[in-house]
């Protein structure tokens, strides 16, 4: 497993502003991942990690920390994420390794449409929906 700053964007959609990488510029790191079949293992958080904290037109951003591992590493961390955080005092953000992963969805929220109370079917549903919210108590009734 390979996580950190490792200095060179992996492709041209890495990198916005300043010059443009042509497709076919030599990539040490593109390189490496290929011949070693390495595996990215993607992010949650902002795209780019890096930034050289110059006003427009001049300023560069680019996603220079990455997480890469072999197919053995991604077999015994099948639930690992990697997380961008936000970047307050440095150039770079912080990246971080959860091997457990984390839950990235919450359950969504009750909403009701005035307009249901018109379909006499709606009632059993909503009353349902909404008694699985709170733990099985039917805690909202019709009136």
């Amino acid at each position: 497993m390979m996580m950190g700053d490792l200095n060179e964007t992996l492709k041209p959609e890495d990198k916005e502003g300043g010059r443009s990488v042509g497709e076919a510029s030599s990539n040490a790191l593109a390189d490496i991942v290929f011949e070693h079949g390495s595996l990215d293992l993607g992010f949650v958080g902002n795209p780019l990690t890096w930034s050289n904290r110059r006003l427009a037109p001049s300023n560069i951003y680019e996603l220079l920390d990455r997480a890469f591992c072999d197919s053995n590493w991604r077999l015994l961390f099948p639930r690992a994420r990697v997380l961008h955080l936000s970047a307050h005092r440095s150039n770079h953000a912080p990246i971080m390794l959860n091997t457990e992963g984390e839950v990235t969805s919450w359950p969504k929220s009750f909403r009701f449409e005035a307009m249901w109370i018109l379909d006499d079917t709606s009632r059993n549903v909503v009353e349902r929906a909404w008694a699985g919210r709170v733990n099985g108590l039917a805690a909202f009734r019709f009136t």
